[in-house]
């Protein structure tokens, strides 16, 4: 799934490729704008922002019935970043503060992420959903940061400075950018409510 830009309608929509057809296809049809979707674990759903309805909101698309659904009325417009492995949170990107918010899906309401920090952008859920990498600038300079589903203490990754935090497959590595360098780092997990 990428944005597209389609110049002649002036707005951008989200595109879903098939690689092994060699097809691809809109998200949606229709006016307004969609964009930003990322995958459920299962690859059975997309999560999106669209502006298409009369305000801007967080929807999801059942991949199999077609089905669009309103996942929630934000008072703030989110950008998805990452979804649960188990699919009841959804990490949402803030626009206006960059925070990034915990979105329960059954209950359909946002929380403040219990990052704590001013700016978090970035985040990215661990392959077990036990974990949230994140990138924040609390410092001078942006770093990436490990911090407990639950809340609990965070965990400085970078030693420096780094960005755009994602995780290995089993969930025991993350890998992110340092000036241009992707680096690696070893989660070796939480214990007593601290990452390790």
């Amino acid at each position: 799934a990428i944005d597209r830009w389609d110049a002649q309608r002036g707005d951008t929509h989200v595109w879903l490729f098939d690689l092994p057809r060699g097809t691809s296809a809109p998200l949606r049809t229709g006016d307004g704008t969609d964009e930003s979707a990322v995958w459920s674990a299962d690859g059975a759903a997309l999560a999106f922002v669209g502006a298409f309805e009369d305000a801007v909101r967080l929807y999801t698309k059942d991949v199999k019935t077609d089905q669009v659904t309103k996942l929630a009325d934000l008072e703030r417009v989110s950008f998805p970043n990452s979804w649960s492995a188990d699919g009841t949170m959804l990490l949402t990107q803030n626009s206006n503060e960059l925070d990034l918010i915990a979105l329960e899906r059954g209950e359909k309401t946002a929380k403040p992420f219990a990052g704590g920090l001013r700016t978090q952008v970035q985040g990215e859920w661990s392959p077990d959903g036990k974990l949230v990498a994140y990138n924040s600038s609390e410092t001078r300079s942006a770093a990436v940061y490990v911090q407990p589903r639950s809340g609990g203490a965070r965990v400085l990754a970078s030693t420096t400075v780094g960005n755009d935090p994602h995780w290995s497959g089993d969930g025991k590595h993350l890998y992110f950018e340092v000036r241009s360098t992707v680096t690696e780092t070893e989660i070796l997990g939480v214990r007593d409510g601290r990452v390790q």
